[in-house]
């Protein structure tokens, strides 16, 4: 529904957004919160399109920048089909 989809963006995305370095850069801020944003999936991302964008190509660990996007992907097909495994049986 309209209200559901609603309710995951204020409540899941818009924060993910807002710590993914988008609004503000990780390097400035405590440590509490530069954790939080490295463990962050769209952190990485934003990363590899900025560089890919701004052609600092060298300036991004492109191997542990798609391991952490790989890793958050796997890991989130894997809760996925757990949970729709549950809800199937």
């Amino acid at each position: 529904s309209t209200q559901g989809y609603h309710g995951i963006m204020n409540t899941i995305l818009m924060p993910m957004w807002i710590l993914s370095g988008a609004v503000f850069p990780a390097e400035n801020t405590h440590f509490i919160m530069r954790t939080i944003m490295t463990l962050n999936p769209l952190t990485y991302g934003l990363k590899a399109l900025r560089a890919s964008l701004g052609g600092d190509f060298e300036e991004i660990p492109w191997t542990s920048t798609f391991a952490a996007l790989g890793l958050f992907t796997l890991l989130g097909v894997l809760l996925c089909h757990r949970e729709l495994n549950k809800n199937n049986s």
